[in-house]
């Protein structure tokens, strides 16, 4: 069993503190917006959130159908390999949880990589510091 801080100690801890740091010095300017811009824009955003019932329980009927759909499955190739072992329900749950917590990893880092390349090329279009003019000239 790994402990909490046993990440630390094996460098995981380490590395992930250096990457933030080295980003939070190559990029200065976002140090606070990277840190608390997410709680400010959940703070704006959270007014106008409204739950669709409907879809909710769409997605509940829909997990539960996958689930029922994996246990009978799972139940069969249990029993092709072994009469004699049972599948439980609570390993059927396990595995459920499981791909929804993979499917919920892999959107959340095709929404980073999103943001990152947004980022990236917003950083890209910024003309450097002092090379516009402050006004335009007269009749230009």
């Amino acid at each position: 069993m790994i402990l909490p801080g046993a990440a630390w100690r094996t460098g995981g801890g380490w590395a992930l503190l250096g990457i933030l740091f080295t980003l939070l010095a190559v990029f200065p300017g976002f140090a606070g917006p990277l840190l608390t811009g997410w709680a400010r824009f959940a703070a704006f955003s959270i007014r106008s959130f409204q739950i669709s019932w409907l879809e909710v329980g769409e997605f509940a009927i829909s997990l539960l159908v996958f689930a029922a759909g994996i246990h009978v499955f799972c139940r069969w190739l249990a029993r092709s390999r072994n009469p004699e072992s049972p599948w439980r329900g609570r390993w059927t749950w396990t595995l459920t949880a499981g791909l929804l917590l993979v499917f919920v990893i892999g959107l959340a880092g095709h929404g980073l990589a999103r943001q990152g390349l947004w980022l990236a090329r917003a950083l890209a279009t910024v003309p450097p510091t002092g090379s516009l003019p402050l006004a335009l000239p007269a009749g230009g």
